[in-house]
């Protein structure tokens, strides 16, 4: 997993769920070169709902998640 912040519950929780080990990256854009097939975020829930706005306005139906698959549910992922 890569992360441009320092791992909050979630993503720690996450990381242990799936065995992965976290990596913090200054640079987030610039580390990742290669296609990403999966991506997840975590806030909390204010910032959660606003963010969702944000990306859905940019991906529209190419951003899963939402109620019912997975996606966003009380700022963070199910």
């Amino acid at each position: 997993m890569i992360s441009a912040f320092a791992p909050d519950r979630y993503v720690s929780w996450e990381a242990h769920i799936n065995g992965m080990p976290v990596r913090q990256t200054e640079d987030f854009v610039g580390y990742v070169d290669f296609r990403v097939f999966k991506c997840f975020m975590t806030a909390e829930d204010e910032r959660a709902v606003a963010l969702k706005k944000e990306l859905q306005t940019l991906y529209g139906e190419g951003l899963a998640g939402g109620e019912g698959r997975g996606g966003l549910h009380g700022g963070h992922q199910r």
